[in-house]
């Protein structure tokens, strides 16, 4: 689980994720505790890339050879999605934070 580098206060997993997955590349948050502005580390960001290349992997050789009544497309993407989300759960506990 990902600690505060100032306070040593454990930080959400919802709060770091929501920071991981947002859309404006790892926006910086805050401590709840102590307020010091914290930032992803690079290990972080890399193990992100291997999150979703390990979801892309698993949802296109689960869908390649099967046949669905609904689109394809549409079933590798959400298989992809659900897979993503559920490794960088698992991911966070080996996040890292630093200071902003």
């Amino acid at each position: 689980m990902a600690n505060c580098p100032n306070c040593k206060s454990k930080l959400s997993t919802l709060k770091v994720l929501k920071s991981f997955w947002s859309l404006r590349r790892y926006p910086p948050f805050s401590c709840p505790i102590c307020e010091t502005e914290l930032n992803h580390t690079t290990s972080n960001r890399m193990l992100g890339g291997l999150v979703v290349g390990i979801a892309i992997f698993v949802s296109m050789n689960y869908t390649s050879n099967r046949d669905f009544a609904i689109n394809k497309t549409l079933v590798t993407i959400l298989l992809m999605l659900c897979i993503a989300l559920l490794l960088s759960v698992v991911a966070v506990q080996f996040f890292k934070i630093e200071k902003y």
